[in-house]
């Protein structure tokens, strides 16, 4: 390998006590190009092969020749790309390179149809250890899930579905199935279907997150599949209408973490899980809606004195909306300064939502878990840098449109927002439009990808256009009355877009952006599909 390299003779003199002291200041120079492969190789494992195909494949003929016969395990995540650009990284990376990928993660549905066509090319990925399915329709899943099998090496799944999955109890016995299989996030259904875990093996899964309704008389059987457990999490955990389960108990010595949405349980139906399941846990969060019974601070001490003795975090939430609530927490709060709460150290608080028209409030436990005094931005940064911040959810009804201009204004890496956006008049519009913050704002932020929780009008779209202008990728419910002027703006002013979600709108729908687009000429080659009550477009 050839270096090209300054001669060792730059010298910098320093008088100290009169002493002439002489310092060697090396420089070396060298081209990239001029590096051996090896290192060449060494750096492409520090990068996504989106990178290093878009960074070296069209450079010269021997980057193109290392990327194409390269050994390096690949790691593919293909979130946000353009239909033409992934055309080409489809033919020239992903398809020569299946047996050679190690991380998959895909999160455009469009792309899951083209690359596991037919479903059981996934055989040929068989150095894949981690794979990632967001938005992946259902039935493409289903087709998939039964090929998984014939991958040796993987060890870590997520699931998550744009629509529904019909059947959840198919999904979990084919992911059972898995036998290297250690990590599980998945999202099926949005109702609280009953699971049959009947035909399911054993897993090898220690680490289970579900991101969907679950029922509470299926608990005992998911336990039963799974031995290893370390760590358990599921955001809603439907109580059972049934006066009594019979639960008997099982040894779980390795499940250290449990955290749970509760949603229907009486606090004895949580407590015959406590008992029966949960005897070696360490770190327990729990979250409940209108629920006192598990804010009673007596109930509590005995729970946890007799059934977990090695707890160490004990983290609670209770959110209410009544008035009469409030003086019920307040009441509550003052049962947790016993010898008990004290000498391990745990400590509760409750506040109330300051608007006068609001009764909502919430009960939780405090540092060293969290705090909610202060600012927002101040809580943040207390539990991350917000300059290290790239994504971000606001799922509040009142969150400040220039709270989040100024949220945004400090954190200069955020690609991905989802927001539960204000509606705004157009007078409102032009006001905060004019002020400093949303120009500043306007001219800086990153942000690629927005998922809006409103149906938005013209002007609010107008708004969203001017303030996110490096957009790639949007998903919005629209007012129907407006619909043709909102996609035309869409269409025409959003310049990086090329991936498209309207939300909540009716089949019919598909046919009529179809003409609108063809008509106007607005895109040239696009993908579109309705899945689920939404609509999709991809160009």
């Amino acid at each position: 390998m050839q270096r090209i390299k300054r001669k060792l003779d730059d010298i910098v003199h320093n008088n100290d006590n009169n002493k002439k002291q002489k310092l060697l200041v090396t420089t070396n120079k060298f081209h990239f190009e001029n590096l051996a492969n090896e290192i060449i190789y060494e750096i492409f494992e520090y990068l996504d092969v989106y990178d290093i195909y878009y960074g070296f494949y069209y450079l010269n003929n021997r980057f193109k020749n290392l990327v194409s016969n390269s050994n390096i395990h690949f790691q593919v995540n293909i979130s946000t790309i353009s239909k033409s650009n992934f055309e080409s990284y489809h033919e020239n990376v992903i398809k020569p390179n299946k047996h050679r990928i190690k991380i998959l993660r895909l999160s455009n549905s469009f792309t899951v149809d083209i690359i596991f066509s037919p479903p059981r090319i996934i055989c040929d990925f068989i150095q894949l250890e981690k794979l990632i399915f967001d938005n992946i329709h259902s039935k493409y899943l289903n087709n998939i899930l039964k090929h998984l099998i014939h991958l040796p090496k993987l060890h870590s799944l997520v699931l998550s579905p744009i629509d529904n999955i019909q059947n959840p109890s198919f999904i979990f016995t084919h992911i059972f199935d898995l036998t290297k299989l250690k990590y599980c996030k998945i999202k099926y259904n949005e109702h609280a279907l009953p699971i049959d875990f009947d035909e399911c093996k054993q897993s090898s899964i220690e680490y289970l997150i579900i991101d969907s309704p679950f029922r509470y008389e299926s608990f005992k059987k998911l336990l039963i599949c799974l031995p290893k457990l370390r760590h358990l999490s599921i955001n809603s955990l439907i109580g059972s209408n049934h006066a009594e389960i019979d639960f008997y108990p099982i040894v779980l010595k390795d499940l250290k973490y449990v955290s749970f949405g509760l949603c229907s349980i009486n606090f004895h139906q949580f407590e015959m899980l406590i008992k029966n399941f949960f005897n070696s846990i360490e770190i327990l969060h729990i979250s409940t809606y209108k629920n006192s019974a598990y804010s009673r601070a007596k109930q509590w001490e005995e729970l946890i004195s007799s059934s977990m003795p090695n707890l160490r975090i004990f983290d609670l939430q209770n959110h209410y909306t009544e008035a009469m609530d409030r003086f019920l927490y307040l009441c509550l709060s003052g049962q947790y300064k016993s010898k008990f709460w004290i000498e391990k150290q745990w400590f509760f608080e409750h506040e109330h939502d300051c608007h006068e028209s609001s009764n909502n409030g919430i009960f939780f436990s405090t540092n060293p878990y969290r705090t909610y005094h202060g600012s927002i931005f101040i809580a943040l940064d207390q539990i991350i840098p917000l300059k290290q911040l790239s994504k971000l959810i606001i799922d509040c009804n009142d969150f400040p449109i220039k709270e989040l201009l100024n949220l945004i204004s400090l954190t200069p890496n955020l690609r991905t927002l989802k927001w539960n956006f204000q509606s705004i008049d157009e007078t409102k519009s032009k006001l905060i439009q004019q002020s400093e913050i949303f120009q500043s704002t306007s001219s800086t932020n990153k942000i690629q990808n927005l998922e809006i929780f409103h149906c938005c009008s013209l002007e609010e779209i107008n708004f969203v256009v001017n303030l996110f202008p490096q957009l790639e990728c949007l998903k919005t419910g629209i007012c129907r009355k407006e619909i043709v002027p909102i996609t035309r703006c869409i269409l025409s002013k959003m310049h990086h877009l090329f991936y498209l979600c309207i939300t909540d709108i009716p089949k019919t729908y598909l046919q009529k952006f179809n003409v609108l687009i063809k008509s106007e000429n607005l895109l040239d080659d696009y993908f579109i599909k309705f899945v689920d009550h939404d609509l999709y477009f991809w160009w």
